[in-house]
């Protein structure tokens, strides 16, 4: 669906799981986002590691919502909209 949207170079899936075990994958995932050199990422998925990976990716503007502790891995926090919504209009 996103790779349909004017102006979206590229999407791609990452194979990181939660949990330390996964640790190896998040550098792996990290590193395939820094072979493609991106200037920004649009973090939807409200998770910490999404974030953590693309900081260590070296993606210079990282945005998302300011939840799960992962503020400080991103170049502009969105507060997170409050009530009931639906996800599409969360997004």
């Amino acid at each position: 669906l996103f790779a349909m949207v004017p102006g979206v170079d590229a999407v791609i899936a990452l194979e990181s799981r939660a949990g330390l075990s996964s640790v190896r994958q998040w550098r792996r995932d990290a590193a395939t986002l820094r072979a493609g050199r991106f200037d920004l990422a649009v973090l939807l998925p409200n998770s910490f590691l999404s974030a953590w990976i693309a900081a260590h990716a070296g993606i210079p503007d990282r945005r998302g919502f300011a939840t799960d502790l992962r503020g400080r891995w991103l170049t502009a926090a969105v507060p997170r909209p409050g009530g009931d919504r639906h996800q599409a209009d969360y997004y």
